[in-house]
């Protein structure tokens, strides 16, 4: 059989929608000492967005405009020269977004969120470094 390590991912049917396209956020973790553990989460993180809007339908999936976030893909869109910036967005814009959605209440991201965001580097750190 096939040794080694291995990172398994399922693909998510029906994801969270930023104005009806994909988005993931990307923050940045600083690890500032390891014994002991001293882990900091970079407040200002950020939002990338597809700028195509999502389809759950299977002939989409081969379209990576729709379904990657990558901001080297979005790049080459035909309309990123006119919607580029829609591609990149703050965390106060999704707090907001989400909010209007109703898919959390106002402050989600730079409360609960946030805090998760904080546990999830933590134990992430503390699983690499056994």
């Amino acid at each position: 059989g096939t040794k080694g390590n291995f990172i398994v991912q399922r693909y998510i049917a029906q994801p969270a929608l930023l104005g009806g396209r994909k988005f993931d956020i990307r923050c940045y973790v600083l690890i500032a000492a390891t014994k002991p553990h001293w882990v900091v989460l970079f407040r200002d993180g950020y939002v990338r967005a597809s700028l195509s809007a999502y389809s759950s339908d299977p002939d989409t999936l081969a379209d990576r405009f729709v379904h990657l976030t990558n901001a080297g893909v979005q790049k080459k869109h035909a309309d990123y020269a006119h919607r580029g910036e829609e591609s990149i967005r703050s965390m106060a814009d999704l707090d907001v977004t989400l909010a209007a959605q109703g898919d959390a209440p106002p402050g989600f991201v730079t409360g609960e969120l946030r805090t998760k965001l904080m546990t999830i580097s933590r134990e992430v750190f503390e699983a690499a470094s056994e």
